[in-house]
């Protein structure tokens, strides 16, 4: 059993490039970079994965009502929970 409260236990975290398309998280930490803000991609918000291009293409991502592409590298800096 570990120390960790109740409510951490449900809380699961892991890194945008990894969600798949249609699932929806709350973003927790962005990288320092100054176009994130801009764009909406900031800790409290919606993120939904709407599909991942071959081939190393871009995520796309949907966050308010703007759809964003985010390179592979910059998706698996972000940090989401479920």
């Amino acid at each position: 059993m570990t120390n960790m409260p109740a409510g951490d236990l449900l809380q699961k975290t892991l890194p945008l490039i990894e969600l798949s398309p249609g699932i929806q998280g709350t973003i927790m930490e962005v990288p320092e970079n100054p176009l994130m803000y801009p764009l909406g991609l900031r800790p409290g918000k919606e993120i939904l994965c709407k599909g991942c291009q071959l081939f190393g293409g871009p995520l796309l991502v949907k966050v308010d009502d703007r759809q964003i592409a985010l390179s592979r590298l910059l998706a698996e800096k972000i940090i989401v929970s479920l």
